[in-house]
């Protein structure tokens, strides 16, 4: 009788769109993870080699360039152009310059298989709401230990324009609390728009309460970032809410907070405010101008004199 060996089977190489979707999505979910673990070369994150393997397996591919809007495209080439001239003219620092030029391919890459295929795009945006998740936790446990009375490396390392005092800014593994505010931020609207975002049903059962606890986690995050975001994603989740239910009053009652909240953006952003999170009964108004309104004005100044290299 003959001897017959052990069958070899051979795996089919993963295609170069499942490969590159894939990376994308880790890399996003990755995003929050800023400064841990740390890497030698400044700048970098963990998150940027599979942005790197994205982009290799998206240029494998070749998808198809039409699924994008032109607006879309000549935005990132804009955004690029700037970067690479303002480079060019104040001697920047290339390897930031390197970081702008991943920051439009993610943004093109991000458009070309969300077009593509709708399961890619629920997966693009699912890995939003879920790198937002990641930041939030991160966050709130560094608020949690600080009331403990434990400092971690979490909270914010400066308060901002903000007075020093017995609350805990948080950034969580992310660089500074602006940014964790922004990347949390952008889950919650998504999951404001899109519940299903959030999967409650797991392999041991249902959990309806999922969404409600990712929720209040997110939420809990964007409050103790004492960030302006707060204002902008407020003003989304009402305009959301309107628009579902729609009702003259519910649009009378939208328009008058935004016009409130214009007008607190303008005066934070206008004038030196003097704040203690802690105490905000302690709130005071300096005619000092602000640093946003300097940075501002400034940066339209110099628009305006150089409009090609800033």
């Amino acid at each position: 009788m003959p001897l017959i060996g052990p069958a070899i089977v051979y795996d089919a190489p993963v295609p170069l769109d499942r490969l590159a979707i894939s990376a994308l999505v880790f890399g996003i979910v990755l995003i929050p993870l800023q400064w841990l673990p740390p890497f030698p070369i400044p700048g970098m994150q963990v998150a940027d080699p599979f942005f790197l393997l994205a982009a290799l397996a998206t240029l494998g591919a070749s998808p198809a360039i039409g699924g994008l809007r032109p607006s879309a495209i000549a935005a990132v080439a804009v955004f690029l152009a700037s970067a690479t001239a303002s480079a060019i003219a104040n001697d920047g620092e290339w390897l930031k310059l390197l970081g702008h030029v991943e920051l439009g391919a993610i943004a093109v890459m991000s458009g070309l298989w969300a077009a593509s295929e709708l399961e890619a795009r629920i997966r693009l945006e699912r890995a939003l709401v879920y790198a937002a998740v990641l930041a939030a936790v991160a966050g709130v446990i560094g608020a949690v230990l600080f009331y403990v009375g434990v400092e971690t490396p979490l909270l914010n390392p400066h308060s901002g324009d903000l007075l020093e005092g017995n609350y805990p800014r948080i950034r969580g593994t992310m660089v500074r609390a602006n940014m964790m505010a922004s990347v949390v931020a952008t889950g919650l609207m998504l999951l404001l728009a899109s519940p299903h975002l959030v999967r409650t049903r797991l392999p041991f059962g249902e959990v309806r309460w999922l969404r409600t606890v990712v929720l209040l986690v997110l939420v809990t995050a964007l409050l103790f970032s004492f960030s302006r975001t707060v204002v902008f994603v407020l003003w989304a989740g009402a305009f959301a809410y309107v628009r579902q239910r729609g009702g003259y009053w519910r649009w009378t009652l939208w328009l008058a907070a935004l016009g409130v909240g214009l007008i607190a953006v303008y005066v934070a952003s206008r004038y030196q405010v003097v704040l203690d999170p802690s105490k905000p009964w302690t709130l005071a108004i300096d005619d000092a101008p602000g640093t946003r309104w300097i940075h501002g004005s400034g940066t339209l100044a110099t628009a305006l004199e150089n409009p090609l290299i800033g």
